[in-house]
């Protein structure tokens, strides 16, 4: 029997209140708490096993002290959402399963993308504070050549607790 060990990292709960985000939003066919569709949200690198239509909140790259701030506990890291479509999804082929991947990123963009977004990230995780969030992107990309990938990426600066 396996026996899960919750990892307590700064990035594990950046993960997690990312994810919180993505919950709360309740769009329809983004997450199951919005009720109408089975689309999945993930955190870390579950890739392997994901359902498609799905959300993945991954905290990617070195995550390291700023500079200037040697010493007090920050971290600087980039958070991705990896949003995925199958081509082939049962929405529709073709130009149907084109548009609800892109209404899928456009609700992403606009409830995640916010003036206020490093709040609601100390907000949505315990012992978890962002102090900022900065250098926002995006790309898109065709994922094993059956389903689209649009990644949208921040990054911020965190800390186990607001000091």
């Amino acid at each position: 029997m396996l026996f899960s060990v919750s990892d307590n990292s700064i990035k594990t709960k950046a993960e997690e209140a990312l994810k919180a985000l993505v919950d709360a939003l309740t769009l329809q066919d983004v997450t199951i708490a919005g009720g109408a569709s089975a689309s999945q949200v993930y955190t870390g690198l579950d890739e392997d096993s994901v359902l498609l239509p799905c959300v993945v909140c991954l905290a990617d790259g070195q995550w390291q002290e700023p500079d200037g701030m040697t010493g007090t506990g920050n971290l600087m890291g980039a958070l991705v959402l990896r949003v995925r479509t199958n081509a082939n999804d049962t929405d529709g082929a073709g130009a149907a399963a084109r548009a609800s991947h892109i209404a899928r990123v456009t609700a992403l963009r606009n409830g995640i993308f916010v003036d206020n977004l490093a709040s609601q990230l100390s907000t949505a995780q315990t012992e978890f504070h962002c102090l900022g969030v900065f250098d926002f992107g995006e790309s898109a990309t065709i994922k094993d050549e059956e389903s689209w990938e649009t990644t949208l990426s921040f990054s911020g600066i965190f800390a186990a607790t607001d000091l």
